[in-house]
């Protein structure tokens, strides 16, 4: 009877730590992504076993993929959550040398953007943690990659490297673009696929404080 009542109570305890992110994987759909201002078309791609597909021209293009966070009840209360007890939001930019149009640009940089009543957030280049490809640094043919992440913040202000949002907010956005070469240099925009949107809260420190109680009695009773 002890057995099985502590068998119970660790299940319960490890619980809370299980699920403690939210991703968006475009297996099928956009999964909520929606064209911005920038972009020439945002669609469900098969690219890397399902993306986002983001086509855009060179140039300043950050508001290229739109997602409204307040629309995904998960997201937002994953985001909510990361907001109290800290977190990331993160993703992956893949960009194939097929998918540029015209020459090769001479540069190439990803851009997040968070925008909340807390205010916008911008974040671009190496020098705020992303990806970029400067001096023409792309072969003729290659396949390039981008792990984007970013801290989140519950913070009044933009914060450099930082995802920042309010907590409570009315309405939370989020926009992920690049800039590029412009078109004087020959190179006229790009296909980049976009996978693995995903937003992680730190589990609760009573949350996983149970499950260290949990993880301790399964230890007791394989010991007995």
């Amino acid at each position: 009877m002890k057995n099985q009542l502590l068998v119970i109570l660790t299940s319960i305890c490890l619980h809370p730590l299980a699920g403690a992110a939210v991703t968006l994987t475009f297996d099928s759909t956009t999964d909520g992504f929606t064209a911005g201002l920038n972009a020439t078309s945002v669609a469900w791609n098969a690219y890397h076993g399902g993306s986002l597909a983001v086509t855009v021209e060179s140039g300043f293009k950050s508001l290229s993929a739109y997602l409204d966070i307040q629309a995904n009840a998960a997201l937002l209360a994953e985001l909510n959550s990361a907001l109290v007890n800290g977190g990331t939001v993160s993703y992956t930019i893949y960009l194939e040398q097929a998918d540029i149009t015209g020459s090769n640009p001479d540069w190439f940089e990803t851009i997040y953007i968070g925008n909340s009543s807390a205010g916008w957030d911008q974040h671009f280049g190496p020098a705020a943690g992303q990806a970029g490809l400067y001096g023409g640094s792309f072969p003729l043919t290659s396949t390039f990659s981008f792990d984007v992440s970013h801290p989140i913040l519950n913070a009044p202000a933009a914060s450099d490297m930082n995802a920042q949002f309010a907590l409570g907010s009315p309405w939370n956005q989020i926009f992920i673009g690049v800039n590029s070469g412009s078109i004087e240099g020959g190179y006229t925009g790009a296909k980049i696929y976009v996978d693995n949107f995903t937003i992680s809260a730190v589990p609760e420190p009573a949350a996983a404080s149970l499950g260290l109680l949990g993880i301790v009695g399964l230890a007791i009773r394989r010991r007995r």
